[in-house]
């Protein structure tokens, strides 16, 4: 993809997502079982050719912030960060680097780790 607003309207049809002019960010909610569903946003870094996909994981507690750390290690998404006092799964991508599949399975990826460790740490939907 070219530009951020090729993928900001890739999301946007594809993935029913809402965009915020503040934050230049886009939305979407992601099945990701039949019973599940995970936030997930798209956020271009700064005025660069990279995003950053994320979806919140929520509140944990620090006492589980290592075990969280040691199951991301088994998973293939970036990481998890601190925003807010919010745990999030987070990858990045250079968007001019990588194809529409390419930010589908990026946001199918971290949605789904992301239900996966809100179910274990949170104890179901935070958001």
């Amino acid at each position: 993809m070219e530009t951020w607003k090729e993928v900001r309207d890739f999301v946007i049809e594809n993935f029913d997502g809402t965009y915020d002019s503040d934050t230049n960010t886009v939305k979407a909610l992601l099945g990701v079982n039949r019973d599940r569903t995970q936030y997930v946003e798209i956020t271009r870094i700064g005025d660069t050719s990279w995003v950053e996909i994320s979806s919140c994981i929520g509140n944990v507690e620090k006492n589980d912030v290592l075990d969280l750390l040691e199951d991301l290690a088994d998973e293939t998404c970036g990481g998890v960060i601190c925003r807010w006092g919010e745990l999030y799964v987070r990858d990045t991508v250079r968007y001019e680097d990588i194809e529409e599949e390419g930010i589908e399975v990026s946001f199918y990826r971290v949605a789904k780790v992301a239900d996966k460790l809100e179910k274990k740490y949170v104890g179901g939907d935070y958001n």
